[in-house]
């Protein structure tokens, strides 16, 4: 068994014959394995269980072995048919990648993240075969040298730096000191023998081999603005500068004498992109506005300009033959033009998060893309073009479920909202009312409510029986909280303009509008950070910044203010009782006060990164904490002392009290009998329901499914025996798990 690996290993290798259901037999197999590599390689059985449960629909190897397939997920996810248009995923990084580039032969890839690591990648595998560690911030640019036995980067910031490192052994060969002030921009010639800085109004080329400055390009004194993108012609002679002012240059880059601008194109806003044809006489631009412009320099004008994408556009890139542009965006696709007419080839569709890289293998027939979402994808561009995908799917934004667990609502970034009855996932209600993404929505605790919030415009009531919008409001900017009473009858919004106070009650709901106190004997500043209710509805409790606001809600008079924190306040809570307020904070301290007096209790001190989420327990005697160092802390909130630490691994988006107090429900599962454990495990009822973890579904401690790479978010919502999961784009899971068949596979299993 512990052969199976490498044994998969070597099928990724095998190859078609003439036979057309053998070839496609072996294509199928080696699609299978590159899926689930990474976790057949941490459990193998998973080729049996995770990697068969997540197969499209019509792989041959997942309806040769459909008998596996676990029989106690009652709902199972909604596969696709087919495999994806990537042929792998790459992951390694703990951060964003922000660049890719191919070797010069096209076997390796080298990735730059903010984890400040460089990784090199072995194409055939999917296997990091090099990792660079300890590197300065602000990796902008990787180049392989053109004999593939070096690596160079380039690293901007206060202290630039250029750094070379021997591929095979991963050692520094050199490393030098870039301008002699802060760099803003930073690019490689093609055959990596220059670099240009941007730094000071200036752009300096320089040898890579020594790091002396060949030539410098002093930019015109008009210009206020520092040049934030560089870019080389194929042959060197030119340079192109672009800035957020919107203005892209080229240069003629000869000698310093000679220098002057040969072509300037101007956008309407901030230029974030721009790459040179592979005949070095067109240069693509885009800007924030998703616009791109594809200009001939020696003509000196605009070929064609289109709108690509619907948000900022991140990087730009020909196929070697020129025929072909790539452009990576924050929509999360990457899009390919034909670059004579400026038609749209394709649309690559996988990314969960904004796509910050792309780059074309050098026969032009693969392309690579990094994103935020932490991966590296490889796409494969032969053959006919692809079908389009619609233009209009929109990636899930944010998901909230009720708290009895039968509705759903998810919200998109088109500003549509989708309620579903999760005991038949379908869905009942579409809500349009948001003109863009919908970033918070919450339900009222009967469920009868939902709010949603546009972050910088309006928020909405919806009755959740009808779909219809019972109240709405515009001209809020920077809306992002929501808090309902927990007798769902009165609501608070929190935006820059201050708190509005809703009561359903009232025929005009909208019941006034407070706003941060200018004058005081404390000076408020900051933003607002968290807001809450009383049980009763009766007190609005809100953070700013370090502050803490109690308002009445009846007439809106402010009853108290106090500093809370040494540093921004996360999270608030009160008790049920209305005696306790617990405040949390990015200082890593949970604090619980006298709610009427605003006296200090305690001070709760034992996570190791700012606490995010805080509750009480129905009886007011236990407090539980979450915090961004990925543990659960249950606390005595009479004595203050910790009482039990949860160690989790995983971030968590809310977290409360459940089965009267014996249990914590989070936004990725439960875990049980927290009094009775003593070792930070997730009790022994746990196995009674599943727990999402990063990588795995977990059955309270044990890991049962393995999760593949897009499977995996942050976007998770689960209730007793169901689940929800969003995806990018426009992709939502629902997972229901049958308690009685899972109890019967576990002890099969002991």
């Amino acid at each position: 068994m512990c052969q199976f690996p490498q044994q998969c290993r070597k099928l990724t290798q095998l190859q078609p014959n003439s036979c057309p259901l053998l070839s496609e037999y072996v294509y199928d197999i080696k699609r299978f394995i590159r899926f689930s590599r990474v976790g057949i390689e941490q459990a193998p059985l998973q080729a049996y269980y995770g990697a068969l449960f997540f197969a499209p629909a019509l792989s041959i190897t997942r309806k040769q072995f459909r008998k596996y397939i676990p029989t106690w997920i009652q709902r199972k996810p909604e596969v696709q048919d087919t495999w994806s248009d990537w042929y792998l995923t790459l992951e390694g990084h703990s951060r964003t990648i922000t660049h890719v580039t191919f070797s010069p032969d096209g076997k390796q890839l080298a990735s730059v993240s903010t984890d400040n690591t460089i990784k090199l990648w072995d194409i055939s595998t999917g296997v990091a075969v090099q990792t660079l560690d300890n590197l300065p911030e602000d990796a902008i640019s990787v180049a392989f040298s053109p004999d593939e036995k070096t690596l160079v980067s380039a690293f901007l910031g206060r202290s630039p730096v250029l750094r070379s490192w021997d591929i095979m052994t991963g050692k520094v060969r050199y490393s030098l000191r870039g301008p002699p002030s802060k760099a803003t921009a930073a690019a490689f010639s093609q055959d990596v023998s220059l670099i240009a800085w941007a730094f000071d109004n200036k752009i300096q080329i320089c040898d890579v081999a020594t790091g002396g400055a060949r030539n410098t390009l002093k930019v015109t004194q008009n210009i206020k603005t520092f040049t934030d993108f560089v870019a080389f012609s194929p042959d060197g002679e030119m340079l192109a500068s672009a800035s957020y002012d919107g203005m892209l240059r080229v240069w003629k880059v000869e000698n310093e004498a000679e220098q002057h601008v040969l072509y300037t194109c101007s956008h309407s806003s901030g230029v974030l992109a721009i790459a040179f044809a592979s005949d070095g006489t067109h240069i693509a631009s885009a800007c924030k506005d998703g616009l791109i412009k594809l200009s001939n320099v020696l003509l000196g004008a605009v070929q064609w300009s289109i709108t690509a994408h619907s948000d900022w556009i991140r990087e730009l890139v020909f196929a070697p033959d020129g025929k072909r542009l790539a452009s990576a965006s924050d929509d999360q696709t990457i899009r390919i033009w034909n670059t004579k007419t400026g038609e749209l080839q394709h649309i690559l569709a996988g990314h969960s998060g904004y796509v910050f890289g792309v780059a074309f293998s050098p026969d032009g027939q693969h392309l690579a893309s990094a994103s935020r979402d932490r991966s590296v994808k490889l796409w494969r561009l032969v053959g006919e073009a692809q079908p389009l995908r619609d233009d209009d799917l929109s990636a899930v934004s944010t998901l909230a479920m009720s708290q009895d667990g039968t509705q759903l609502a998810t919200g998109f970034v088109d500003g549509t909202i989708m309620l579903w009855d999760i005991a038949e996932a379908a869905v009942r209600h579409t809500l349009k009312g948001h003109s863009s993404s919908c970033d918070s929505i919450a339900f009222s605790p009967d469920g009868s409510c939902l709010a949603s919030a546009l972050y910088y415009d309006n928020i909405i009531l919806w009755d959740t029986r009808t779909g219809q919008i019972m109240c709405s409001r515009n001209r809020y900017l920077y809306v992002g909280l929501i808090a309902f009473s927990p007798n769902s009858k009165r609501i608070a919004t929190g935006s820059l303009r201050g708190v509005q106070l809703w009561d359903l009650t009232r025929d005009n709901i909208l019941r006034r509008e407070l706003t941060t106190p200018i004058n005081g004997p404390i000076k408020i500043s900051g933003t607002l950070n968290a807001i809450t209710l009383s049980p009763g509805g009766k007190l609005v409790i809100v953070a700013f910044a370090k502050y803490i606001l109690v308002w009445d809600f009846a007439s809106g008079e402010i009853l108290q203010t106090y500093t809370a924190h040494e540093s921004d306040i996360r999270a608030l809570a009160v008790s049920p009782n209305s005696k306790l307020l617990a405040s949390t904070s990015s200082d890593k301290t949970v604090k619980l006060w006298d709610l009427k007096s605003s006296a200090s209790i305690q001070t709760l001190v034992g996570h190791q990164h700012l606490v995010n989420l805080v509750a009480f327990s129905p009886d007011s005697k236990l407090i539980v904490s979450a915090s961004e160092d990925k543990t659960v802390i249950l606390w005595d909130a009479e004595l203050g002392t910790s009482l039990r630490t949860f160690h989790l691994g995983i971030y968590l988006a809310s977290i409360s009290f459940c089965d009267e107090g014996k249990s914590l429900h989070t936004n990725r599962g439960y875990i049980y009998d927290i009094l009775s454990t003593t070792d930070g495990s997730f009790g022994e009822g746990s196995a009674r329901s599943v727990f999402f973890k990063e990588q795995w579904i977990s059955i309270g401690s044990e890991n049962i499914i393995w999760l593949p790479f897009d499977q995996r978010t942050d976007l998770i919502v689960a209730h007793r025996n169901a689940a929800a999961l969003g995806h990018g784009p426009g992709r939502v899971t629902v997972l229901k798990v049958d308690l009685d068949m899972l109890k019967k596979a576990i002890e099969s299993w002991c």
